[in-house]
């Protein structure tokens, strides 16, 4: 609905089986063949619902980088806590949400 409000092209990734590493942050995420080649180049924002430990806005940004796009921003309804932020700043990416609770887990 996002991109429809805006003219903007539409893309989403899907969750791919996690690794057998059991490390934080080990699930993958992956774009349609079909539109990968589409973001290429192209300067792109994620979006989901409830941003909390990043670990779907880490995948999502590592399946658009693998397609060559530039993530620059992260929007979310709500973030819950501060976990996601440093990897995020780290990469350029702005974060803007509707919300912030803290996460006292």
């Amino acid at each position: 609905m996002i991109a429809t409000e805006i003219e903007a092209l539409f893309a989403y990734t899907s969750p791919q089986r996690p690794s057998s590493d059991d490390a934080l942050y080990s699930v993958a995420y992956r774009l349609p063949a079909s539109v990968a080649p589409l973001l290429r180049g192209k300067r792109v924002a994620i979006v989901d619902d409830v941003v909390n430990a990043g670990s779907a806005v880490r995948a999502t940004f590592g399946a658009l980088v693998e397609a060559g796009a530039k993530p620059v921003a992260a929007g979310a309804l709500l973030v819950l806590g501060e976990a996601a932020h440093p990897f995020l700043r780290q990469n350029g990416v702005v974060l803007e949400s509707l919300a912030a609770l803290a996460n006292p887990l």
